[in-house]
């Protein structure tokens, strides 16, 4: 009889340890190596190593700069490519040991250049592939857009931009242009697209599936589809409530999109209902439309009310279909501090000081089926005068599908999910504390704090932060110096 109450309780502790998250352990290393710069990117090697490209901010001349790192994070080589230095840098990735890196020349052209990665040279020619804006739109007016397909596959890089006008004042919305172009994994064209735009429409939201269809969706819920062979079509999404969905996040599966959205019920303060549903694109029927009230969701409540402005962050699909989507509170205030209107004849306003806000992140996790399963509450309060490079997040999704989402925060802040929280406000070193909060498939959330290996230098969790399994590569920033780091799993 003893063995069996010895039996029962080790398989409880059993079950209870699927649903439990302990904290991790967490390895990190730092390069001595100094990238100097004002805008970087990072990219992991798929063998192992980190290759970053140093470029200007758009509109801006400087030239690009490749470097690249091994395991250990020593410097290979750090190239300079002043043949680029009036190029905007737009996308890149990876096709065997060369990098493909697309950039867009003051004229709106879009350029593919190969970059030996084993030689650390440019190499063949420059490709010129398509103009990304027209004659009557300027650059500084264009909004681009760059993704592609779950399994990298497919890839595409669009623009849309709207005419110059004069100084008359029209109430009618400008027409502008969507251009943009599909790319196979080599970084060879597979078909280009024009369409016109209304600047009504508002920001475009773009999902590409495995077999190289490109959804574009505007505000108004209407999609238009880019076949690989080029042909196109366009329709106005019907059958979805009446209120518009914020925060719409959209996935594509062949011939259906899914999407989700927060929406707000009448009479109700915040965003209180997740919207979740389907799209047939061959006979343009929406189906398995959902709405679940937030409330139900939550595994953990904490004592507020819903927030009524979100950001979705990022979408992370899962093997098994799943998805984790995350969402951000944000906002900016101005200080005005007591005696500036003295400091100031002219604008007392002058004197005031802009600080960025990140609030609570908010993690949705749909299954296969996109229905939401549950949703946590990941409690923070950040502060950052003027830009932002220190607050926000950054996540890392492990191989046992585990979530890892690393932030600043302050110390005295324990609890994942807390009624109120202490203020982190970035340049002030007291009870400062990299967070990590995990949490499992089933939601189980465990939170800890981990100390950066160089405290001169401050990691940019929300701007330079790449997932690499298991791996997380960062870029951490002292004014316009930069340096490689990881964030591994022991």
């Amino acid at each position: 009889m003893r063995n069996l109450y010895i039996c029962i309780i080790l398989t409880l502790l059993s079950l209870s340890g699927e649903t439990r998250v302990s904290a991790q352990t967490w390895k990190l290393k730092e390069s001595g190596t100094v990238l100097k710069g004002s805008a970087q990117e990072i990219l992991p090697l798929p063998g192992g190593g980190i290759v970053t490209v140093t470029h200007s901010h758009p509109g801006k001349k400087g030239p690009m700069t490749i470097s690249r790192f091994d395991g250990d994070l020593i410097e290979i080589y750090s190239v300079r490519l002043s043949l680029l230095g009036r190029e905007r840098y737009e996308a890149a990735w990876f096709y065997n040991d060369t990098l493909l890196l697309f950039t867009i020349d003051p004229a709106g052209g879009l350029t593919r250049y190969k970059f030996d990665i084993d030689n650390g040279s440019l190499t063949g020619q420059p490709l010129p592939l398509i103009g990304l804006v027209g004659i009557d739109q300027p650059l500084k007016r264009a909004s681009f857009y760059t993704g592609g397909s779950p399994d990298s596959a497919f890839h595409y890089i669009a623009s849309v931009a709207t005419p110059k006008h004069g100084t008359a004042v029209t109430p009618q919305p400008e027409t502008g242009a969507l251009r943009g172009i599909l790319l196979d994994r080599r970084g060879d064209e597979v078909t280009r697209f024009q369409h016109p735009f209304s600047s009504a429409a508002g920001p475009v939201a773009c999902t590409q599936s495995n077999d190289g269809t490109l959804a574009l969706i505007s505000n108004h819920y209407t999609i238009t589809t880019i076949d690989p062979d080029g042909s196109s079509s366009s329709f106005r999404l019907e059958g979805l409530p009446n209120d518009r969905m914020h925060n719409a996040s959209w996935s594509m599966d062949g011939g259906t999109l899914c999407f989700s959205g927060w929406m707000n019920e009448s009479g109700q303060t915040g965003l209180t209902t997740i919207v979740t549903g389907c799209v047939d694109l061959g006979t343009r029927i929406v189906f398995g439309l959902h709405q679940t009230e937030v409330k139900t969701l939550l595994t953990k409540t904490p004592q507020k009310g819903f927030p009524d402005q979100l950001t979705l962050l990022r979408s992370l699909p899962l093997p098994d279909g799943c998805r984790y989507l995350l969402f951000e509170s944000s906002g900016q205030h101005l200080y005005q501090p007591r005696f500036s209107i003295a400091l100031t004849s002219l604008n007392p306003s002058t004197q005031a000081v802009c600080y960025q806000s990140r609030g609570d992140v908010y993690v949705l996790k749909l299954d296969a089926a996109n229905k939401p399963e549950w949703m946590n509450v990941l409690s923070k309060n950040q502060e950052e005068w003027n830009s932002v490079s220190a607050i926000g997040v950054g996540t890392l999704l492990d191989r046992e599908n585990r979530l890892h989402v690393f932030f600043y925060d302050n110390k005295r802040n324990t609890d994942a999910t807390a009624a109120d929280v202490t203020t982190f406000r970035a340049g002030n070193a007291q009870d400062v504390g990299f967070a990590c909060i995990s949490i499992t498939s089933e939601g189980a959330m465990k939170k800890q704090f981990i100390l950066p290996t160089d405290n001169g230098y401050r990691l940019m969790p929300g701007l330079a932060f790449a997932d690499n399994k298991d791996e997380a590569c960062f870029l951490a920033m002292r004014t316009n110096r930069y340096k490689v780091g990881t964030i591994a799993l022991k």
